[in-house]
C-alpha cells in the first residue's frame, strides 16, 4: 500500500511517501518566488505528483485557525482540489487535525 501525506500551503507544500508503512521520501513544492496567484500552480504541481506516485491513500492536514481569511479560502480550495482528484482517481482520502 502506498500512502502520500500532504501538508498544503499556498506557497510551500510538503509531501511524504510511505510504502507498506515504510518511509520512502519527502519533498517540498516551493512557489515562494512565483509572482502573482500561486494557487493554480500549486494545484497543478500537487496533481502531477499524485499522477506520478499513484498512491492508494492520501492523508492531508486539516486547516488550523489562521488569521488571514484570504489564506483560509485558498487553502480550502487546494484541499478541495485534492479531494476532487481523490474522488476522480478512486484514491482513499483522510484528513487529520494538526497537533
Amino acid at each position: 500500500m502506498k500512502i502520500m501525506s500532504i501538508d498544503s500551503s499556498t506557497t510551500s507544500s510538503g509531501y511524504s511517501i510511505f510504502v507498506n508503512g515504510e518511509y520512502i521520501r519527502s519533498d517540498c513544492i516551493n512557489l515562494k518566488k512565483v509572482k502573482g496567484d500561486k494557487l493554480p500552480q500549486m494545484v497543478i504541481e500537487l496533481f502531477n505528483i499524485i499522477d506520478n506516485e499513484r498512491p492508494d491513500t492520501i492523508v492531508v492536514e486539516e486547516l488550523s485557525v489562521v488569521r488571514n481569511a484570504q489564506t483560509v479560502r485558498k487553502l480550502t480550495m487546494i484541499l478541495g482540489a485534492i479531494y476532487g482528484k481523490c474522488l476522480d482517481e478512486k484514491i482513499e482520502w483522510y484528513s487529520l487535525r494538526p497537533t
